[in-house]
Order: C-alpha cells, then structure tokens, then sequence
C-alpha cells in the first residue's frame, strides 16, 4: 500500500488493465514481445522497474478519483 491510499486505488497503480495483453501490471518484463529475463542477468525487479506500462481510462479515472473535487 501507497501511503494511506486505499487498496482500490493501489491495486490500479500496480495491477493490471483492461484488457491485460495491452496493459500489463506493474512487474511486466517482457517490452516489444521479447521476455528480457532470458536475456538480461537482472532480477525481476530490476527489469520491471526499467519501464513504465501503459494505462487505460478506467485505470487512470480509478487513480485519480480520490483527488478529483467535483
């Protein structure tokens, strides 16, 4: 958990979207079709952390929701 956000709001940032194959979760390692673990000597979390995945709209709405006043 991200602070005191609350889970809904964590599990946007880490998880996946929809649909999954275009917007994988936050620990994806494969970037243009190529798994790079079985080509990089670099963990897991390494690997991930080198790119940011794309979000969809419901994800980014679900993100920013607690911080939008109507």
């Amino acid at each position: 958990m991200i602070g005191n956000l609350p889970a809904a709001v964590n599990a946007a940032v880490y998880g996946p979207g929809t649909p999954a194959s275009d917007y994988p979760a936050e620990d994806n390692t494969t970037q243009g079709g190529v798994n790079l673990m079985s080509l990089l000597s670099y963990g897991s979390d390494a690997i991930s952390a080198a790119f940011d995945e794309p979000l969809d709209k419901a994800t980014v709405l679900a993100i920013a929701s607690p911080f939008i006043v109507a």
